[in-house]
């Protein structure tokens, strides 16, 4: 009996298998490498994709970057939608910050899009950070129409996001003021820090806003300044700029 030869060919990979298998290969080089430090060839080897079909897909490596990018950027757009209580805005914002710190935590990806948009800038990071800001602007707007006035919301937020940024895609190097970030007690730390800065910040505002109502309207009864400062305790300073709201 003759041996009968077999053909076989390889099973035809669907454009979305092409695409699946690239990002994959993107993915674990990244996590690995960093942005800067991964080339076309090597994506296009570890995803066993051919030249000719990985550029009629991918431009240049900037091209696939940018695809890939939309893929997990912006990621905690979902978060926000679900914690934003205009009832309680500072829990809202306690939630959503905390929730990003745990959320950054896990992903390695994101780490690794904030470190490449500091040491490198060009086009297509700039793009990135920008179109963070604009999606985020929203958010801002909510924050900045529901929280007490006295601090400045942009400034405050802007520290405590840039420091848990920080403090996460770092955190590998070494300890930080003695904590490690690396381990769970310290992002446990990191966590009910935030908690206690927001509250520290806007539930003593709306306390001080409580106190000086108390005073608006013992000033409209016609009690005395020095009766009302030493009754709130507020300065009598305080007290005249209240009165002059009275007469404005």
């Amino acid at each position: 009996m003759e041996n009968k030869k077999i053909s076989r060919r390889r099973k035809r990979r669907s454009a979305e298998d092409i695409e699946d298998s690239v990002f994959l290969a993107t993915e674990k080089l990244i996590i690995e490498k960093g942005f800067k430090d991964v080339t076309f060839t090597e994506i296009m080897k570890l995803a066993g994709v051919e030249p000719q079909v990985m550029y009629r897909r991918f431009d240049t490596l900037e091209d696939l970057f940018d695809k890939f990018i939309r893929r997990y950027d912006y990621w905690f757009i979902d978060l926000v939608e679900f914690n934003l209580d205009e009832k309680d805005p500072v829990t809202s914002m306690k939630n959503i910050l905390t929730g990003l710190a745990n959320s950054l935590y896990k992903n390695p990806i994101m780490q690794q899009i904030l470190i490449w948009e500091v040491a490198d800038g060009n086009k297509l990071t700039n793009r990135i950070a920008l179109n963070r800001e604009l999606h985020s602007a929203s958010l801002l707007e909510f924050f900045r129409s529901n929280l007490p006035k006295k601090v400045d919301f942009d400034c405050f937020t802007s520290l405590l996001i840039g420091g848990i940024y920080y403090l996460i895609i770092r955190r590998e190097r070494s300890t930080f003021c003695e904590i490690d970030f690396d381990k769970v007690e310290g992002s446990k730390l990191l966590t009910n820090t935030i908690e206690q800065l927001i509250n520290t910040v806007y539930k003593s505002e709306s306390t001080n806003t409580q106190i000086e109502e108390v005073a608006l309207s013992l000033l409209q009864q016609g009690v005395d300044e020095n009766v009302i400062s030493i009754s709130t305790k507020l300065p009598i300073q305080t007290i005249n700029k209240i009165k002059q709201k009275i007469k404005g």
